[in-house]
Protein backbone atom coordinates (compact mmCIF):
# COMPACT_ATOMS: atom_id res chain seq x y z
CA UNK A 1 0.00 0.00 0.00
CA UNK A 2 1.09 3.12 -1.29
CA UNK A 3 0.80 6.87 -0.56
CA UNK A 4 -1.41 6.51 -3.96
CA UNK A 5 -4.16 4.12 -2.36
CA UNK A 6 -5.08 6.70 0.25
CA UNK A 7 -5.97 9.37 -2.08
CA UNK A 8 -8.65 9.31 -3.68
CA UNK A 9 -9.62 11.52 -7.10
CA UNK A 10 -13.12 13.21 -7.05
CA UNK A 11 -16.01 11.62 -8.20
CA UNK A 12 -18.06 13.40 -11.06
CA UNK A 13 -20.63 12.95 -8.65
CA UNK A 14 -19.49 15.04 -6.33
CA UNK A 15 -18.56 17.81 -8.57
CA UNK A 16 -21.95 18.07 -9.74
CA UNK A 17 -23.65 18.11 -6.05
CA UNK A 18 -21.38 20.86 -5.49
CA UNK A 19 -22.14 23.04 -8.31
CA UNK A 20 -25.99 22.11 -7.54
CA UNK A 21 -25.89 23.40 -3.96
CA UNK A 22 -23.74 26.41 -4.84
CA UNK A 23 -26.50 27.15 -7.52
CA UNK A 24 -29.29 26.76 -4.93
CA UNK A 25 -27.50 29.34 -2.62
CA UNK A 26 -26.78 31.69 -4.80
CA UNK A 27 -30.23 31.65 -6.05
CA UNK A 28 -31.44 31.90 -2.45
CA UNK A 29 -29.33 34.85 -2.13
CA UNK A 30 -30.94 36.48 -4.90
CA UNK A 31 -34.46 35.83 -4.68
CA UNK A 32 -33.64 37.46 -1.18
CA UNK A 33 -31.66 40.60 -2.02
CA UNK A 34 -33.99 41.54 -5.18
CA UNK A 35 -37.51 40.59 -3.79
CA UNK A 36 -39.71 43.65 -2.70
CA UNK A 37 -39.75 44.89 0.51
CA UNK A 38 -42.66 43.41 2.68
CA UNK A 39 -43.04 46.29 4.92
CA UNK A 40 -45.40 49.79 4.32
CA UNK A 41 -42.84 51.79 4.31
CA UNK A 42 -40.68 50.21 0.81
CA UNK A 43 -43.79 49.62 -1.05
CA UNK A 44 -42.73 47.07 -3.02
CA UNK A 45 -39.29 48.81 -3.93
CA UNK A 46 -36.06 46.19 -4.11
CA UNK A 47 -33.41 46.53 -1.87
CA UNK A 48 -31.08 48.27 -4.19
CA UNK A 49 -33.81 50.51 -5.01
CA UNK A 50 -34.23 51.10 -1.35
CA UNK A 51 -30.16 51.78 -1.13
CA UNK A 52 -30.13 54.15 -3.78
CA UNK A 53 -33.39 56.18 -2.87
CA UNK A 54 -31.53 56.32 0.58
CA UNK A 55 -27.72 57.43 -0.88
CA UNK A 56 -29.65 60.14 -2.38
CA UNK A 57 -31.68 61.38 0.33
CA UNK A 58 -28.51 62.17 1.97
CA UNK A 59 -26.97 63.90 -1.09
CA UNK A 60 -30.26 65.81 -0.95
CA UNK A 61 -30.00 67.10 2.56
CA UNK A 62 -25.50 67.38 1.94
CA UNK A 63 -26.90 69.92 -1.11
CA UNK A 64 -29.96 71.64 1.45
CA UNK A 65 -26.83 72.36 4.15
CA UNK A 66 -24.73 73.41 1.99
CA UNK A 67 -27.15 76.36 0.42
CA UNK A 68 -27.84 76.89 3.72
CA UNK A 69 -24.32 77.83 5.40
CA UNK A 70 -23.49 79.59 2.00
CA UNK A 71 -26.65 81.76 3.27
CA UNK A 72 -25.20 82.27 6.33
CA UNK A 73 -22.12 83.18 5.50
CA UNK A 74 -23.65 85.69 3.10
CA UNK A 75 -25.53 87.17 5.70
CA UNK A 76 -23.01 87.11 8.58
CA UNK A 77 -20.63 89.17 6.16
CA UNK A 78 -23.01 92.48 6.44
CA UNK A 79 -24.83 91.12 2.65
CA UNK A 80 -27.79 90.91 2.29
CA UNK A 81 -29.76 87.62 1.92
CA UNK A 82 -29.52 86.29 -1.66
CA UNK A 83 -32.87 87.11 -3.68
CA UNK A 84 -32.77 83.88 -5.51
CA UNK A 85 -30.25 80.73 -4.87
CA UNK A 86 -28.48 81.10 -7.94
CA UNK A 87 -27.26 84.68 -6.88
CA UNK A 88 -24.93 82.22 -4.20
CA UNK A 89 -21.66 82.41 -5.84
CA UNK A 90 -19.06 79.32 -6.06
CA UNK A 91 -22.15 76.55 -5.61
CA UNK A 92 -22.85 74.64 -8.91
CA UNK A 93 -25.64 74.35 -10.18
CA UNK A 94 -26.60 70.60 -9.60
CA UNK A 95 -27.19 71.60 -6.00
CA UNK A 96 -30.00 73.47 -6.84
CA UNK A 97 -32.29 71.22 -7.27
CA UNK A 98 -32.93 67.85 -5.37
CA UNK A 99 -31.22 64.84 -6.41
CA UNK A 100 -34.27 62.42 -6.15
CA UNK A 101 -37.35 64.56 -7.55
CA UNK A 102 -35.60 66.86 -9.69
CA UNK A 103 -37.25 69.72 -8.69
CA UNK A 104 -35.56 72.99 -7.69
CA UNK A 105 -35.33 73.63 -4.33
CA UNK A 106 -37.68 76.40 -2.90
CA UNK A 107 -36.07 79.52 -1.06
CA UNK A 108 -37.56 82.01 0.52
CA UNK A 109 -35.68 85.27 0.18
CA UNK A 110 -37.36 86.57 3.88
CA UNK A 111 -36.13 84.27 5.86
CA UNK A 112 -33.50 82.39 3.99
CA UNK A 113 -35.57 79.61 4.45
CA UNK A 114 -34.44 76.52 1.94
CA UNK A 115 -36.22 73.15 1.70
CA UNK A 116 -37.16 70.29 -0.70
CA UNK A 117 -40.56 69.92 -1.94
CA UNK A 118 -39.59 65.90 -2.47
CA UNK A 119 -42.43 63.80 -0.81
CA UNK A 120 -40.13 62.19 2.32
CA UNK A 121 -37.41 65.63 2.38
CA UNK A 122 -39.72 67.95 4.05
CA UNK A 123 -37.72 66.67 7.46
CA UNK A 124 -34.42 67.79 5.93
Amino acid sequence: MGRRDCVRPASEGQTLIGLLAVIVIISIMAVVFLKPGGDGRNKGKSMPTQVKERAQGVECKNNLNQLRQAIMMMTQTDEAKPKSLREISGIPESMFSCPVGGQPYQYDPSTGQVRCVCPGHERY
